[in-house]
């Protein structure tokens, strides 16, 4: 086995470990967000291009974890998807920011952040956020809904 592979390997092993079996044992439902998605992005893909011996795997896995990185994504696993837009009108009321519903698309503080939750099943979940110009309350609303994601038991 060489060496490198077994190094993805144990970092895949730590990463999951840190993300999804830390949150696990505390019945906790699973966030991923911010540099955790494109971690796991690139260290897959190094896994499959090392064993593969196929280089594309790696330019693959850069652009899809630079994607991850762009946008923002936070994938979380465990939330039922009634439950994910009512915790974000809770902690937009909570910081006081008006929230309103443009279609598909949630708008923070006068659109000056954007926020789409796409629904992958009953209980995954996408949630991506585009600021459009800085504002406080956003940005608090954001660190708020994060938090009433992790404090959710799993039923």
């Amino acid at each position: 086995m060489n060496i490198s592979l077994l190094t993805a390997i144990i970092l895949l092993l730590l990463i999951s470990g840190y993300f999804i079996a830390l949150p696990l044992s505390k019945r906790r439902p699973i966030l991923i967000k911010n540099i955790g998605l494109p971690l796991y992005a690139l260290v897959i893909f190094a896994i499959v291009g090392l064993s593969s011996h196929i280089s594309l795997f790696f330019i693959v896995g850069i652009i899809l974890a630079l994607f991850f990185y762009v946008t923002r994504m936070w994938l979380v696993f465990g939330i039922s998807k009634e439950k994910i837009p009512d915790t974000l009108q809770k902690a937009t009321a909570l910081t006081r920011a008006v929230l309103t519903k443009d279609g598909e698309r949630y708008l923070i503080d006068n659109g000056s952040m954007r926020i789409r939750i796409i629904q992958l099943s009953r209980r995954i979940s996408w949630i991506i956020f585009r600021e459009v110009s800085y504002s406080k309350r956003a940005s608090l609303s954001k660190e708020v809904f994060r938090k009433f994601i992790q404090n959710y038991f799993l039923e």
